[in-house]
């Protein structure tokens, strides 16, 4: 299953002495890791606002909960986490992907034909 998120950073935490750049690299360097594990599928800014959209594999959304935790951002109680949703393939546009193929390789072949 897969996730898709939402992630901010907490307003206040943006005034104080929290959020430095240590912090910001450790957290992007742990999101670079989750993205070499394939646990994050894909991370992508919001040009709009400082936010962070994340697609997550993970078995349940306790288990989303749980990678969202460990982040640094977290553990400092500055991540805001605006939403959680579980999405799957959009089978109408893609109907020869089955939710239990690797989504990205099936995407791919999709859209390149």
């Amino acid at each position: 299953m897969q996730f898709l998120v939402l992630l901010g950073i907490r307003a206040r935490s943006v005034r104080r002495e929290i959020l430095n750049s240590k912090l910001v690299g450790l957290e992007i360097q742990a999101v670079k890791e989750l993205l070499i594990a394939g646990t994050v599928r894909q991370a992508w800014k919001r040009a709009d606002c400082h936010c962070v959209v994340l697609l997550i594999a993970a078995f349940s959304e306790q288990e989303c909960r749980a990678i969202l935790a460990a982040l640094p951002f977290s553990k400092a109680g500055i991540l805001d986490i605006q939403l959680i949703a579980p999405v799957e393939p959009y089978s109408e546009v893609y109907p020869d992907l089955s939710p239990d193929q690797d989504q990205d390789q099936g995407n791919q072949s999709v859209l390149h034909s």
